[in-house]
């Protein structure tokens, strides 16, 4: 009669904004998006306290590995007495406004404080379904069939699909029994193929050096 949760979510008022763009985006236009889509959530939400946003960072966790389509923000809203609304329902609005007036925009809007560590605690915020099967294209459909169909629930806010298929990927696979007559390990050939797909920086180039060179020489 009393209804019961196992967790329930709380009101600490941080609110966490993940932004992503088409894969070609450079710095500049993702960057022109970002502002407005901060200018946006500034209309939309009278309570913030404080926001800041970020281009070219994934998230919170990934300012050693800038990306130039993605960016994120942190919100803080003034305390709960201070507002009329909760922060479900200000992260349901953000979550229905901001696609709809940003071309481009994947956006995921997600509650902080407790929510937060229960997310990176388990993977990830919501409920998850996870698929598996070796034809690619069949799992692809399937996702999107579950997709749609969550997505028709008034109760969801969000769905997420966390594979891309608009990248190239080259999968190397080698012959350990020719490697281990060379006497090569695994280790090695890994290093080897990453080298020849990639490169390796071994240093850096500067003008001063190269006046120096042209002097000497």
């Amino acid at each position: 009669a009393l209804g019961i949760t196992f967790i329930p979510s709380t009101d600490s008022g941080e609110i966490y904004v993940y932004m992503s763009f088409p894969g070609g985006f450079s710095v500049d236009q993702t960057h022109e998006r970002v502002l407005g889509t901060e200018d946006l959530i500034r209309q939309l939400v009278p309570e913030i306290d404080t926001a800041v946003f970020f281009t070219g960072y994934a998230s919170e966790f990934s300012r050693n590995n800038a990306n130039s389509n993605t960016g994120y923000a942190k919100i803080l809203l003034v305390p709960v007495s201070e507002r009329d609304r909760s922060i479900h329902e200000i992260i349901q609005e953000i979550q229905q406004v901001i696609p709809s007036k940003i071309p481009d925009i994947d956006l995921v809007v997600e509650n902080g404080g407790f929510d937060k560590l229960m997310g990176l605690a388990t993977g990830g915020a919501g409920f998850q379904i996870r698929l598996s099967s070796d034809d690619f294209e069949k799992l692809y459909d399937t996702a999107l069939t579950i997709d749609r169909i969550l997505g028709d629930d008034p109760e969801v806010v969000k769905t997420v699909i966390d594979t891309k298929i608009d990248g190239e990927t080259i999968v190397a696979d080698l012959a350990l029994n020719y490697l281990g007559i060379l006497g090569i390990t695994s280790y090695e050939a890994a290093i080897t193929s990453r080298i020849l797909f990639t490169g390796m920086e071994i240093g850096q180039f500067s003008e001063s050096a190269a006046q120096s060179i042209s002097t000497s020489s």
